[in-house]
């Protein structure tokens, strides 16, 4: 689940530093790009060890599981008229002084839809799952972890297919963030999204289960 095609890319060069406005308006919205500390940083690109040159990688299971994910909200959302679902390639800022990420798919409840801008999210979403790649273990679970719990993210769901791991984090009333561990493997049931929950184990076979399926195990469809 973990193979990566390489896909050239003409990849565009910034200016050294920008503000995170300008950074808006300078990315295409075919650009996997994040703005952090007045720089820019690509994510899902790799250098080819050998030509050298600054790829895409597009893992198929990144993919399968984005998918998944997309479906299944979307559905879950339509259903319950709980808020908007979001994802790559549109931004979320969750606070001032944090950067501007690209979280893989994320959730904002009705009453926090007042954050959302034409090109960013202005604020935190309720819930935000990243899909790790070779290229953002680091990013996704120990810098994104973070800036998350800072910005007040409400869950923070990291899918690993690299390590077939599934982790839940939930911002307690401290404000930090608390690892939801299922009982053996049990699944894991978000806090936020009424009636949403995800089987580790759905992410470690060859094939995801499908979505009616799933739909009809949360109630959303008989």
């Amino acid at each position: 689940m973990t193979t990566a095609n390489w896909v050239r890319l003409p990849v565009p060069i910034p200016p050294r530093r920008m503000t995170y406005e300008e950074f808006l308006d300078w990315a295409d919205e075919d650009l996997h790009a994040e703005w952090v500390d007045g720089r820019v940083e690509y994510t899902h690109l790799v250098v080819d060890p050998d030509t050298l040159e600054i790829s895409l990688s597009v893992s198929r299971a990144h993919t399968m599981i984005g998918s998944f994910l997309i479906v299944l909200l979307q559905m879950w959302v339509e259903a319950m008229k709980a808020g908007e679902m979001f994802y790559a390639h549109y931004q979320m800022k969750t606070g001032p002084d944090l950067p501007g990420r690209e979280p893989d798919v994320m959730f904002v409840t009705t009453a926090n839809l007042y954050r959302v801008r034409d090109k960013h999210l202005e604020g935190s979403a309720d819930v935000v799952f990243e899909i790790v790649s070779e290229e953002s273990v680091t990013r996704d679970r120990i810098w994104k972890l973070a800036e998350y719990e800072r910005g007040k993210v409400a869950e923070y769901w990291i899918i690993d297919p690299l390590k077939n791991e599934v982790l839940l984090y939930c911002l307690g009333e401290d404000s930090k963030y608390e690892l939801i561990a299922g009982e053996n493997e049990a699944p894991l049931h978000s806090r936020v999204m009424s009636g949403v929950w995800f089987d580790p184990n759905w992410f470690r076979q060859p094939k995801l289960p499908a979505a009616t399926q799933v739909l009809q195990q949360w109630g959303v469809l008989k």
